[in-house]
């Protein structure tokens, strides 16, 4: 009967042993998930800050696409006004160029 006793509290005594080892286990395991959900987390904020600062200069280089299209634009109509002068230039060159030559002509 004691034997039986003793037996039963050194089972008792590895049951408590075998909890006290899974609960620092788990303990463990918590504090590894915790570090790498944190460690997820970080990596996740550092994504998104990576990713805003890409939409922040797509955003810019959109804008300056823009602003250069506009400005193109803007070129393209000074050329056309430039060449639509040069070739009144050129009218009122050849127009005075026919009345000088008449005028010469003429005397």
């Amino acid at each position: 009967s004691q034997k039986s006793q003793s037996a039963a509290r050194s089972e008792v005594d590895v049951q408590e042993c075998l909890a006290t080892a899974l609960a620092a286990d788990l303990r463990l395991q918590w504090k590894n998930e915790s570090e790498a959900r944190s460690q997820f987390d970080a990596e996740v904020d550092k994504f998104r800050g990576e990713l805003d600062e890409t939409r922040t200069a797509l955003t810019v280089a959109e804008s300056e696409a823009t602003e250069a299209s506009d400005a193109g634009l803007g070129l393209e109509e000074e050329v056309m006004v430039a060449r639509a002068k040069t070739s009144a230039l050129w009218e009122q060159l050849e127009m005075q160029a026919a009345a000088s030559a008449a005028w010469h002509y003429e005397r």
